[in-house]
């Protein structure tokens, strides 16, 4: 045993490793957010990993096979977030651990809602379904087509559920249900709201690349600082009268939109027929054609897509 090792390793009580130093480079860096990173090929015990990490937890996971473990950050905020990563990706190359990632294998990012309110979780979901179509196109590897990872634009359900969110006279119950009943395998989690406080993004694939997590990370950090920001209010005006392109260069400044292969037309199709549905849905008390004049496009707008 090394005589400078902390020992609530030996009692799994580990040191708990958190600075909380602000990273000016994350769209909000008091924001907690939860890392659960999915791999094969991981040929040492967990036991024995869980000594070498103090960011993570490890797991065994019964949908893996070959090896099958989860990695399970602590909750982090700030530097921690980049910090976790790293120290993931050195226990690797310093124990020669080679993990594969399969289709079986994927990441997903818990981000807070503690503090959350309605009012929010309503905007989040909107400029949420809006985003949705590019998402799935730029992370690609067929995680739209992925059963754990269900986009709401091929839901219905899942729509009309949200939906529900947006009636008039909501009550608390009526919260309640509808985050309760959400499908666990939806990409968005919602129903991780009452299981953990907060919600679940299961959108990417499976990596242990820190640039690549960072990136995702900051693009979920984004969605939520979104809320801070603007209004639902804000959000029809915004989605409506603006081409689709500003739109994505506004909300999504941390992510890249140099793919000459997304069909930036096809996302904005797809993403006012997600946010349609969900108006029309919740229009059930009301007067459903006023609802859709009132928030749907008028003609003439322009939907111009293109490069940045």
């Amino acid at each position: 045993m090394k005589l400078d090792k902390p020992l609530g390793n030996l009692f799994n009580r580990r040191p708990d490793a958190r600075q909380f130093q602000v990273d000016h480079s994350l769209p909000m860096s008091d924001k907690y957010v939860g890392i659960e990173i999915e791999a094969e090929n991981i040929q040492i015990v967990n036991e024995d990993l869980n000594i070498l990490l103090n960011y993570w937890d490890v797991t065994t996971d019964g949908s893996l096979r070959n090896y099958g473990t989860e990695f399970v950050s602590v909750m982090l905020r700030g530097g921690d977030i980049r910090a976790a990563l790293e120290e993931l990706n050195n226990v690797f190359v310093n124990n020669n651990i080679n993990p594969d990632y399969s289709e079986r294998t994927s990441v997903h990012i818990h981000c807070d809602t503690r503090f959350l309110n309605l009012l929010q979780l309503r905007t989040l979901i909107l400029y949420y379904l809006a985003l949705e179509p590019y998402i799935f196109n730029y992370i690609g590897h067929g995680r739209e087509n992925n059963s754990y990872c269900i986009p709401y634009y091929k839901n219905n359900s899942g729509i009309k559920r949200l939906s529900s969110l947006f009636m008039q006279n909501i009550n608390e119950a009526d919260v309640i249900n509808s985050i309760s009943s959400g499908a666990k395998y939806e990409a968005m989690n919602v129903r991780s709201i009452r299981e953990k406080g907060s919600i679940e993004f299961r959108h990417h694939y499976g990596t242990n690349d820190v640039e690549t997590l960072y990136s995702w990370i900051k693009v979920v950090l984004a969605l939520f600082r979104t809320v801070k920001q603007y209004s639902e209010a804000d959000f029809y005006k915004f989605f409506f009268t603006r081409p689709y392109t500003v739109i994505l260069s506004e909300i999504l400044p941390y992510f890249p939109l140099t793919h000459s292969d997304i069909d930036l037309t096809l996302c904005e199709q797809i993403a006012r027929n997600s946010i349609s549905k969900l108006l029309i849905n919740s229009s059930s008390e009301q007067d459903i054609l006023t609802t859709i004049n009132k928030h749907l496009p008028k003609a003439g707008i322009s939907t111009t897509s293109g490069e940045f």
